[in-house]
């Protein structure tokens, strides 16, 4: 990477004011760092109340005369020692799929990549053209894109400090869009010309991306989104003239039982819509560690985390199957179970601004 690279698209990590040099860990041979793994401590939001604890990987580096000889999977293995310390429930990573798995990191996730067309949007005869301008700093402009921001219901947490870092990143733009007492923002990546973040009210948000094109003079455009039925997303769905789903994100389960229990709220909300009779018993077991966890749900739409055995079948699956399960819509683990095929996999989103 050219220099200043990682300061430029992750501000709020790699700045010199903004380094967690705790969380960075090295190895040193001759007095020189020879390897280098980062550790970027994560909060993901579901709803804007329950939170999940995550452990955010990046900066694997080690020095080219000094590859070969093991220090990544040292210290990885020590990374992922340190996560299991400070109780994280999961682990995040960009890279590549089969480096990581060796360590539990499975390619999960699900994203959707829209293709939205100014053609389409101007055959709509209830959208116009309205005021746009690009966030510059403005503090009143942040605070309302905080707002936005903050509604969305998967989402990492972020300071004040992280949002105004963030923002500053020199490959994006961010613009406004307002139209009398309703806003949307819509962040633009300029190197892919794709949408990676946006918020706010439905219809000034496709107005915006409207203003955009044709201030732009684009004739299509792609967005990012989570998999979740949310209005804005159900709004892409709707007016895109081509999407396609996709795993975004690698993942390792740090602590089974901790991941279930901080994802119980969407489980019991999920159970709640089948409207199913009778009990229903789920044991999961991590093949590698020996974790397991009891899952009790039953008529009375209670979903509870139980500690004493019940009957059952166990399902026993690999580090990597149970990130699949959990997470991924395409491999079902082997899975024929058809209420757990209803129940997972759980929603569960990083916006592109947010990675790492």
């Amino acid at each position: 990477h050219p220099e200043n690279f990682f300061q430029s698209y992750y501000p709020q990590v790699w700045k010199k004011q903004t380094i967690q040099y705790e969380n960075r860990y090295l190895i040193k041979k001759r007095n020189k760092i020879v390897s280098h793994v980062g550790l970027f401590p994560l909060i993901f939001v579901m709803d804007g109340k329950t939170e999940v604890k995550m452990g955010g990987i990046g900066g694997v580096a080690t020095k080219p005369d000094y590859r070969g000889q093991g220090l990544m999977a040292k210290l990885l293995k020590y990374t992922i020692h340190k996560m299991e310390e400070k109780k994280n429930c999961l682990s995040i990573l960009w890279g590549s799929r089969h480096r990581y798995g060796h360590f539990g990191w499975e390619l999960s996730g699900r994203e959707f990549e829209f293709v939205i067309t100014k053609g389409t949007l101007e055959r709509l005869d209830y959208l116009h053209l309205i005021n746009i301008w690009r966030y510059k700093g403005n503090k009143n402009d942040l605070e309302k894109i905080i707002q936005l921001h903050k509604k969305d219901p998967l989402r990492i947490k972020r300071t004040k400090s992280e949002y105004s870092q963030i923002f500053k990143k020199t490959h994006i733009e961010t613009w406004l869009g307002k139209k009398g007492h309703n806003r949307s923002y819509v962040v633009l990546d300029t190197d892919k010309k794709s949408i990676v973040e946006f918020g706010g009210n439905s219809q000034i948000f496709l107005e915006t991306i409207l203003s955009i094109l044709k201030k732009m003079n684009l004739e299509k455009i792609t967005i990012k989104s989570p998999v979740y039925p949310s209005e804005l997303v159900k709004t892409c769905y709707r007016i895109a003239d081509d999407w396609t789903v996709r795993p975004f994100v690698n993942i390792k389960i740090i602590n089974l039982k901790e991941t279930i229990k901080s994802f119980l709220p969407q489980i019991k909300s999920k159970w709640e819509k089948l409207n199913l009779t009778g009990e229903y018993t789920l044991i999961l077991k991590i093949k590698e560690t020996r974790e397991i966890v009891q899952l009790k749900l039953d008529a009375t739409k209670n979903v509870e985390i139980t500690d004493k055995m019940i009957p059952g079948k166990i399902l026993t699956l690999s580090e990597k199957e149970m990130v699949r399960l959990l997470f991924d819509s395409c491999d079902r683990a082997n899975n024929s179970d058809g209420i757990l095929n209803l129940i997972f996999p759980l929603d569960f989103y990083i916006w592109e601004l947010d990675r790492i």
